[in-house]
């Protein structure tokens, strides 16, 4: 079993991964470290068992990426109760750390989401396509300074079954220098990447035989996206926009239909999908435009 341990620090940090360590599991310090989503992953149970740790409710990537699975973060003390017992245990409602709204008030879990996370044992996640943003085409862009924002972005985005496309303004636009991973055409959580996030998860797997050969495989086309997701800073619009309908695109494919932006959003409105477990109405998207 593997964890991330988000919002603990010095001694408490050290004292959780020993504790882990010597209980079987194992300690992982990144996003970018952790296992892609399978396409094959059909049921709560085939997909990787990764728990997220944290000792108070944060809106960290770490938090996100465990309520991207349909999983509340636990607190240290399930670990202690699990180990005193000498089993998996299935959390109890105290043991789930709650959810913190950006003006600090703590909000509760959707009791639906509650009643699933009992029956799926407390620590199994949603099957990929039980997952809020599944099917969903989403393209990720940060600029040089963002940090891991890009690649971390694109990891919650596909353990919530999301198809991702992801790039730095810096890069020229272009979606065209974009190319299919493997297995990109078999189901809606395989995901597409640029050379820019090479630093993201997925980003070492090997493309198919064709666009290994430079063949129809690569992505010469605008991506057809739902959702843009950006990182603050305002000036990314404009990168957006050109890369969005200057880019080559397939013949088939009208100037008309390519000046069709799609939203840009910041990762605010990703954070509250993810703690609503719900694709929000257009009406509430819109106080996260950019």
């Amino acid at each position: 079993m593997l964890f991330l341990l988000t919002g603990t620090r010095g001694e408490q940090t050290d004292q959780l991964s020993k504790l882990i360590t010597h209980a079987g599991g194992r300690c992982i310090e990144s996003l970018s470290e952790l296992p892609a989503p399978s396409a094959a992953a059909s049921s709560a149970e085939s997909r990787a068992r990764i728990l997220v740790l944290a000792s108070a409710p944060k809106r960290t990537m770490k938090f996100m990426f465990s309520l991207a699975r349909g999983l509340p973060p636990l607190q240290p003390a399930w670990l202690e109760a699990c180990i005193a017992a000498g089993q998996v245990l299935a959390p109890s409602d105290t043991q789930l750390v709650p959810l913190k709204e950006e003006g600090g008030e703590i909000a509760r879990y959707p009791s639906a989401w509650l009643r699933s996370l009992r029956d799926r044992g407390g620590t199994h996640p949603l099957p990929l396509s039980k997952c809020i943003l599944f099917g969903m085409r989403i393209a990720v862009v940060g600029s040089s300074n963002s940090g891991s924002f890009v690649p971390d972005v694109s990891v919650v985005c596909r353990e919530a079954g999301a198809l991702v496309w992801s790039a730095e303004a810096e890069a020229k636009p272009g979606w065209h220098r974009w190319h299919e991973e493997e297995g990109a055409d078999d189901s809606a959580s395989a995901v597409t990447s640029s050379p820019a996030a090479a630093g993201s998860r997925g980003s070492s797997r090997r493309p198919s035989a064709a666009a290994a050969a430079g063949a129809s495989s690569n992505v010469s086309s605008v991506p057809r996206v739902d959702l843009v997701i950006a990182d603050a800073a305002h000036s990314l619009n404009a990168w957006i926009k050109r890369a969005l309908t200057e880019a080559p695109s397939a013949g088939s494919r009208s100037s008309k239909a390519r000046s069709s932006l799609p939203p840009v959003v910041g990762v605010k409105f990703l954070l509250q999908c993810l703690m609503q477990q719900k694709r929000l109405p257009d009406a509430e998207r819109e106080e996260y435009l950019l």
